[in-house]
């Protein structure tokens, strides 16, 4: 009897958890009598037993039992252990690990077999195991993953029937350590198995608490990663891991391999709280982020409180105004828009009354409104919400799609299937298509457009459009939006103003604004922290209103005439910030220092903000805060984060990154009260900075602190786009040959860098990158095209856009081949060389004549044939009017090549 390494120990199951078992074999050739191998130019492999073992012992880390791993000589062999595995009845997940040595049969590449230690074919290849388990679903089968390190193990993961299977039918799954008909070097698959699971296993690498599984595609781009960096460190002989083949759409979640050793929902991090009701989660599932309104209607962001507790004070007769319009579908106008400077308190009104409105927010947030008593608007069941800081515009129409489909039908999936070309081109005709077919009508709330990603190619396209059919009498849609007044949105805020339809923060009296902000400030003193002690009262009313009077502009001729401006930013967050500097030092304790105190409030964001990160002793907290406010989309995350914050420190190697660990012990610590949280694709922890108007001041490089060693006079500004954009492109993979691997990337770096890029002015160089062609986020990276100067970028960019169309559905690998055949189209021989090359087919020369570089965008829309084009200006961006045999004539932005009005029936 032989035995084989293995290893494991048992995991309770009282909870219901998933059962977990390991197979982990690891076949040396056993040698002969005259210490030779028994096949002729084979290894033995005598470190294949100790790898096996080290997979076993891993794996107990994650759960896993060790599956019975002895085999006598009539019991089947090696094959008959795995053939037990898969058919076991008390396993409900099983990876089986195989190191050793595999051969394709004779004249069928398609069959692979694991050679035994005699070095003969094992009974069956391994598709027969991946065939017992998907070829009887009737009987129980365990999820399992195959880890194949072994000579041609690609063969096992693209078998073309398995390959066709339903993605969430499939119970066989295949880790191979090389592509189909290549060769595996030293146990690199087992020991980049073994390093990246170690990593997760010590939180070296860690993810978002509230994720129970880390998504199994980010544990193939880690172990990829990791198989190439041991190659770079050995003979450089080139080895890619291969996996299952699946639709580039394909959603893995389902996947249960990897238990993620952060997990813990009562302290998850991510955008949504542990413990929401299903119906609150699920809007956060179609964006409409539902925290966003429930932090802002309480009140307590700024003092770093939990979002049940509300403090939302004032601003009582715009609350009347929008509760009433909210309550009455007949009420006019049918288009609303509140502004106000940054920190005024625009989300705040929007946000409580969204949450005492909207079905699924109204009775699990009581806490927040009841305090308004009958000024709350009532329920309304045909709401629909989007909070649009960073989102694009097809991420906002989405969102509202899905919500309308669920006030239309009540479904709780609110599935939408592939945007179609509508919704592509023509997103407000589409959303109208989608409202309930009655005469009552929907009310949708996009709140922060300003902060939106592009918002005046939102608002062209989008809310205009909208705007309009909401203003007319008798519409069945109603519009509320959030924003900054500025030139972007002169349009939307015309329509809003000639209706009367425009509310201003920054046009409440003082006198109501400082009454008002000092009973917020009362309310955030008294509630905690060491003003909350009755005999302290008189201190913090004083306190309260000595920092809202000098807010909000009475009492300031006592005051130096530079402090006597306008103040810029809202008073409600300087006042609230001003109240988290107060509540972490002693307390005044007579009134007449409280006054004191209060009247020294800065009455700027950025001398407030100098103020509290003096407190602090930490060195990187200012360098990390402001990588954080170069972030895009919901935030960044820690590992492109540790790099990024290197562009703001001074060491004397500022391309070394900063340790994981030190990081981490800041985001968890001093950082966290200026920070909010969402979790990416690959369940890593995304990160950004609580408020725009933080961000905003940060990104400036007079805000910066220069080198202490380097006197000020000789430092002019330098925008810190460029080195940031550097330290960006440092955490990209390189191979041997220095070429970026985009496909190791993480998903922010594939939706961002091009903006981080158009930022830095280093676009151009960007699109001469044809593996970031080939592996980019094909939304973002389409708007980004029209930034492109260069010849050979505009080149590029109208290759990428000739079937954009098409390619934008699929994977990275289909993509490629068309960008080379429309590369070779365009007669474009740089991009052609530049695309990384694939194996099977390259290429040579392309017909056809219909291209063109001046190619922006494809309109599509009419039914029938155009017969009239014309170009106009309309609100300082190009526009297109074509008229056609189906009887309309239409307006195109063509900014963003949606259509903007359609005139039927000429």
């Amino acid at each position: 009897m032989r035995e084989l390494a293995a290893g494991g120990q048992p995991v309770g199951n009282a909870s219901g958890a998933q059962r977990h078992a390991a197979l982990s074999l690891g076949i040396a050739l056993t040698r002969t009598e005259d210490g030779d191998s028994p096949r002729a130019g084979l290894d033995v492999l005598e470190e294949a037993p100790v790898h096996a073992g080290r997979v076993a012992e891993i794996l107990t880390g994650f759960q896993y039992k060790p599956f019975p791993a002895t085999v006598s000589d009539d019991g089947g062999g090696y094959g008959g252990l795995v053939e037990a595995a898969v058919v076991a009845e008390d396993v409900d997940v099983l990876i089986v690990h195989i190191v050793g040595h595999g051969e394709l049969a004779e004249g069928s590449s398609e069959k692979l077999y694991v050679l035994d230690s005699d070095g003969q074919r094992l009974s069956r290849p391994v598709g027969a195991w991946i065939d017992l388990i998907e070829d009887h679903p009737q009987r129980h089968r365990p999820m399992t993953l195959f880890i194949f390190d072994v000579c041609y193990a690609g063969e096992a993961a693209v078998t073309a029937w398995h390959a066709r299977m339903d993605v969430d039918r499939r119970r066989a799954w295949v880790l191979a350590a090389t592509g189909p008909g290549q060769k595996a070097f030293g146990y690199r698959l087992s020991r980049a198995l073994v390093q990246v699971l170690e990593k997760y296993r010590d939180l070296k690498v860690r993810f978002d608490p509230s994720v129970r599984y880390i998504p199994a595609h980010t544990v193939w781009r880690d172990i990829g990663r990791t198989v190439n960096e041991l190659a770079d460190q050995a003979d450089g002989l080139p080895q890619t891991v291969l996996t299952s083949l699946v639709p580039g759409h394909a959603d893995l979640s389902h996947l249960t391999f990897f238990p993620n050793p952060s997990y813990a929902p009562d302290r998850g991090s991510s955008a949504v709280a542990p413990g929401l009701p299903p119906e609150v989660a699920r809007l956060a599932d179609w964006a409409a982020d539902p925290m966003h309104f429930m932090r802002r209607a309480g009140g307590a962001e700024p003092v770093h409180r939990a979002w049940a507790e509300g403090y939302f004070s004032g601003r009582t007769a715009q609350l009347d105004t929008f509760a009433s319009w909210l309550d009455d579908e007949a009420a006019a106008p049918g288009l609303r828009v509140v502004t106000g400077k940054p920190g005024a308190g625009k989300s705040a009104l929007l946000g409580v009354l969204v949450c005492a409105a909207h079905p699924a927010l109204r009775r699990y947030t009581r806490a927040l409104w009841a305090g308004l008593g009958d000024r709350a608007p009532g329920e309304n069941d045909r709401l629909a919400v989007v909070h649009a800081r960073r989102l694009a515009l097809d991420d906002i129409v989405h969102s509202l799609a899905r919500q309308l489909r669920h006030i239309h039908s009540r479904d709780d999936s609110g599935d939408v299937s592939e945007m179609s070309e509508q919704a592509v081109g023509n997103p407000a005709d589409y959303l109208l298509g989608l409202l309930p077919n009655d005469e009552s009508p929907v009310t949708l709330i996009v709140d922060a457009l300003d902060e939106a990603l592009q918002p005046q190619d939102i608002t062209t396209a989008l809310l205009l459009p909208l705007a309009r059919k909401a203003h007319r009498p008798g519409s069945r849609l109603r519009l509320l939006v959030g924003t900054r007044d500025d030139e972007r949105f002169r349009g939307l805020l015309a329509l809003a103003r000639d209706a009367s339809g425009c509310t201003d923060l920054s046009a409440i009296v003082p006198e109501v604004v400082c009454q008002d902000v000092a009973d917020y400030v009362r309310q955030l003193l008294a509630a905690d922290g060491p003003y909350a002690v009755d005999a302290l009262r008189p201190v913090r009313d004083t306190l309260a209103r000595a920092i809202a009077d000098t807010l909000t502009g009475p009492g300031l001729s006592d005051r130096p005439a530079q402090d006597t401006d306008a103040l810029h930013w809202g008073e409600f967050l300087t006042a609230g910030l001003y109240a988290h500097y107060l509540l972490a030092s002693p307390p005044p304790g007579t009134a007449e220092e409280a006054a004191e105190l209060g009247r020294a409030v800065p009455r700027s964001l950025p001398a407030l903000l100098e103020l509290d990160l003096q407190r602090h002793q930490e060195p990187l907290l200012r360098p990390v805060l402001t990588a954080l406010a170069f972030a895009q989309g919901r935030g960044m995350p820690e590992s492109v984060l540790a790099h990024t914050t290197t562009a703001f420190t001074t060491p004397v190697d500022s391309t070394t990154p900063l340790a994981l660990p030190d990081l981490y012990s800041l985001l968890d610590g001093e950082a966290r009260f200026y920070l909010r949280r969402d979790v990416d694709d690959d369940g890593t922890t995304l990160y950004r900075l609580f408020h725009e108007g933080l961000a905003e001041w940060l990104r400036v490089p007079d805000n910066q602190p220069p080198d202490q060693d380097t006197p000020t006079a000789a430092l002019p500004p330098l925008d810190p786009a460029g080195p940031l954009y550097e330290r960006l492109l440092d955490s990209v993979p390189r191979d041997a040959s220095g070429r970026r691997q985009w496909h190791l990337a993480t998903p922010y770096l594939l939706r961002h860098t091009a903006q981080h890029a158009i930022r830095a002015g280093r676009l151009d160089e960007l699109l001469n990158d044809g593996g970031y062609l080939q592996h980019a986020d094909p939304h973002t990276l389409a708007d980004a095209l029209r930034h492109a100067h260069s010849e050979q970028a505009r080149l590029n960019a109208a290759v990428y856009r000739a079937s954009w169309g098409v390619h934008q559905r699929l994977p990275p690998a289909a993509r490629r081949q068309l960008l080379a055949l429309d590369a070779a189209r365009f007669r474009n021989t740089p991009l052609q060389a530049e695309l990384p090359g694939d194996t099977d087919w390259q290429v040579r020369w392309a017909t056809g004549s219909q291209v063109s570089t001046a190619l922006v965008r494809t309109l599509t829309g009419h039914s029938d044939g155009v017969r009239a084009v014309g170009v106009v200006e309309l609100d300082g961006r190009p526009h297109a009017i074509t008229g056609g045999d189906d009887r309309t004539v239409r307006v195109w932005d063509l900014t963003t090549g949606t259509q903007t009005r359609e005139l039927t029936g000429h």
